[in-house]
């Protein structure tokens, strides 16, 4: 049967760079199979030797999580079980693009926690505090808390840029300080995606605004 998309509080623990790596892998891998549903034990064979580590716990290590829970994870995979194994299909890409808007409102730890695979032409609206990270031409896929960490490691960067005027340089501080006060749930806020594509989601989806564009 279908397994419930519901996954509390599960979070990625590893950087945006394995992440993307080990999903890349899995993708390249299950469209070369003339198969419609991929044993998830098979795909973490392939992933082990394909990626250098020692056995399948070590890879485990590297993940913090059970391959199984990785798998469950992901916003691109449909899930099922069968005779107790795991199995796994990519989700077919939308053939006709759909501008989408995707409405979150966060207003506890776990919706901090969902992950959100924010497609290349995807931008992330904060209205709240103004704020919009631009479409970064790669996919990215991460808990909303991540997304938000790499945004505000962005602006400290440009902070030390030295290009700033006195001004500027006050306004993105300011924004740095509200952006860890969203982290820290200081308020409820909204975090809108919105997707020329219709290629980004959240999981779970559930109590997310869906509108076309």
């Amino acid at each position: 049967g279908e397994i419930p998309s519901m996954l509390d509080t599960f979070q990625f623990d590893i950087s945006h760079q394995e992440l993307d790596r080990i999903v890349g892998e899995m993708e390249e891998m299950f469209n070369i199979t003339p198969v419609e549903w991929m044993k998830a034990k098979d795909m973490l064979q392939f992933l082990v030797g394909t990626m250098g580590y020692e056995d399948e716990d070590e890879f485990e290590d590297a993940i913090h999580c059970s391959f199984d829970t990785f798998v469950k994870a992901l916003p691109n995979c449909e899930c099922k079980e069968e005779a107790g194994e795991l199995l796994f299909r990519f989700k077919k890409l939308v053939a006709e693009p759909k501008p989408t808007r995707l409405t979150l409102k966060v207003a506890s730890r776990e919706d901090l926690w969902r992950v959100l695979l924010r497609s290349a032409d995807g931008v992330i609206r904060i209205p709240e505090l103004e704020f919009e990270v631009q479409a970064e031409y790669k996919r990215c896929i991460d808990s909303v808390y991540n997304h938000l960490i790499a945004a505000r490691t962005g602006l400290e960067t440009y902070c030390r840029s030295g290009t700033l005027q006195a001004e500027e340089m006050e306004k993105v501080e300011e924004t740095i300080t509200q952006i860890s006060g969203l982290l820290d749930l200081d308020q409820t806020f909204t975090c809108i995606v919105e997707d020329p594509t219709g290629a980004s989601c959240f999981k779970p989806m559930d109590g997310v605004l869906v509108e076309d564009m």
